[in-house]
């Protein structure tokens, strides 16, 4: 991620380009003692000369700075951003949870960015510190005296400046946590507009709002309070009382013959070189809490440990095991010691009211949430240990809640198999009896449909997400009462969709339509958690009367 040898002749350039900057301070000293002092007016247009020199040299070095910068540091935000998400996408579904939405974005995008500032600043600050060193240099050279008197107040400043430094990496460090918190709500407000409407906490949700607002006002006000105190501290110390003594003792000095005007003049001019040093240096330590903060979060994502996981030597899966699974939310017992089994070319029905933990069943059962005891396996093999990608490429799912992005139709189904022909993608639609909808739009496939399908009704939406799965082409499939949102023809249509291919694949359904559930091999029927029964739909008829009972308005 990081080019070290770059970052080294940056550096490398960077100085010689600040050097460059005390050229003109050399034509002045030259200047006040050979022109002024000595009245040697013909080395004027020399001096002219070596003038425009300078002024060539610090142009010249100032481009080729800039160039060397824009190759250098753009590419470590780039670099940056791709690991994270080669990162991101290699880590387990449990681990990714961990990290919220506005977590994820802000380590991509603003970590990333704040990254190549963070070694802009520390390069800048070792810059600093050696233009220190020059100075210093420089000013014992001029005087002794004046210079000594200037060591002694070095070591002050820099023991302030470190104190406040360190309270503002605080604030940083509270202030993207809370932003962080905010983000969150937002997205989540955004999300849940219409709930939050219909069951009238518009003015809570608003209140809380302000409340994240004040807190990052509060802190946003304090980080800048610090950068203040930073200012004002080395100003009134470095820029007032040291250089007003300065000036006295130096006055003394020139009176006793110790030195002379223009070395005076000369040593002031490197004072003030030395006093915006120490305010550079002062001002990143103390502005550079986000940008470290940045880089200590994206070194921790990088690091986190990788799981092993294998690919299992079958190219099939014969079977999905849940064995004494046990899930909670909070302290919410959703799944109570189940132990389901789904085997190969069947169809599984899992039925239940509403609540019952028939959705948290089939997450489970996929691995995108993980049991809290018992076990989930893959032909024997558990499902925490196999590669995703392997168990995704065999799997399709259909969730109530399936997502779509902010593309075309045509970009949103290719999801599905990267190299459908325009053919497969019709046929897929026509299966999900979406193609005429899509043929009778202006753009047809290459209709933009918004965040989510949000340009899409309900029904739209689900059999959008159906033919993408239909392109898939997986082993198995889970259906989360994926028909729910389609209305009754467009249900019909796609249950014989699903009946015609029921000996190629594995089915795991989950639905309230008794025509779908007539047509499983064996169904298990979950209440509160857990399996109250199991076996054919006859069978389950005719010995639970709970099962009867749901059924029994649509038999």
């Amino acid at each position: 991620m990081i080019e070290y040898k770059k970052m080294v002749f940056y550096l490398f350039l960077r100085i010689v380009y600040s050097f460059s900057g005390y050229l003109d301070l050399i034509c002045y000293y030259l200047f006040l003692d050979i022109v002024i002092m000595k009245k040697q007016k013909d080395f004027l247009f020399l001096l002219v000369g070596l003038y425009l020199c300078c002024y060539f040299i610090e142009t010249f070095l100032c481009v080729i700075e800039k160039r060397v910068y824009n190759k250098i540091f753009p590419g470590i935000v780039m670099r940056a951003k791709d690991k994270l998400m080669k990162k991101y996408i290699r880590l387990d579904l449990k681990q990714i949870k961990e990290y919220s939405s506005s977590d994820l974005k802000s380590r991509i995008n603003e970590d990333t960015e704040n990254l190549a500032q963070y070694y802009v600043k520390k390069i800048e600050i070792l810059v600093l510190i050696v233009n220190t060193l020059v100075v210093l240099t420089a000013l014992y050279y001029f005087n002794i005296y004046l210079a000594i008197f200037c060591s002694i107040m070095l070591p002050i400043s820099f023991t302030i400046t470190k104190h406040i430094s360190y309270r503002s990496n605080d604030a940083y460090m509270n202030l993207r946590d809370v932003q962080i918190q905010s983000d969150n709500f937002s997205y989540f407000s955004i999300q849940n507009w219409k709930e939050i409407r219909l069951n009238g906490i518009k003015n809570k949700v608003s209140e809380e709002y302000n409340m994240f607002c004040d807190k990052i006002g509060s802190l946003y006000v304090k980080t800048h309070i610090y950068w203040f105190l930073n200012r004002t501290f080395i100003a009134f110390k470095d820029a007032f009382v040291t250089k007003i003594s300065l000036y006295f003792i130096g006055g003394i000095l020139i009176i006793r013959g110790y030195s002379e005007v223009s070395i005076l003049l000369v040593f002031m001019q490197f004072y003030e070189r030395l006093i915006n040093t120490m305010i550079g240096i002062g001002d990143l330590r103390v502005n550079m809490g986000k940008e470290k903060e940045s880089a200590s979060k994206i070194q921790n994502t990088l690091d986190v440990e990788e799981y092993d996981k294998i690919n299992p030597v079958s190219n099939t899966i014969h079977t999905i095991e849940m064995r004494e699974g046990k899930f909670r939310y909070e302290n919410n017992l959703i799944v109570d010691n189940i132990s389901l089994m789904i085997e190969r070319r069947k169809i599984i029905g899992i039925v239940g009211k509403s609540g019952c933990g028939k959705s948290t069943i089939l997450k489970l059962m996929t691995g995108i949430n993980t049991l809290n005891d018992g076990e989930v396996l893959i032909d024997s093999v558990p499902v925490d240990k196999i590669n995703l990608d392997y168990i995704y490429n065999k799997i399709g799912i259909i969730m109530q809640d399936s997502y779509l992005f902010n593309l075309s139709i045509r970009e949103n189904l290719l999801f599905g198999k990267e190299t459908a022909t325009e053919e497969e993608i019709a046929q897929a639609c026509k299966r999900a009896n979406i193609l005429d909808y899509i043929l009778g739009l202006d753009d047809k496939f290459d209709t933009i449909i918004g965040e989510n399908g949000v340009r899409l009704s309900g029904g739209q939406h689900q059999r959008m997400v159906i033919a993408r799965m239909l392109l898939h082409d997986p082993e198995i499939i889970f259906f989360d009462e994926a028909t729910s949102a389609l209305d009754s023809e467009n249900e019909t249509e796609i249950v014989k969709g699903i009946i015609s291919q029921m000996g190629e694949k594995t089915f795991v359904i989950v639905s309230h339509d008794i025509d779908i559930i007539r047509k499983c091999n064996y169904i298990y029927f979950i209440e509160n958690g857990r399996v109250k029964d199991e076996g054919s739909h006859n069978e389950i008829m005719s010995r639970d009367a709970k099962y009867e009972k749901m059924w029994g308005s649509t038999i």
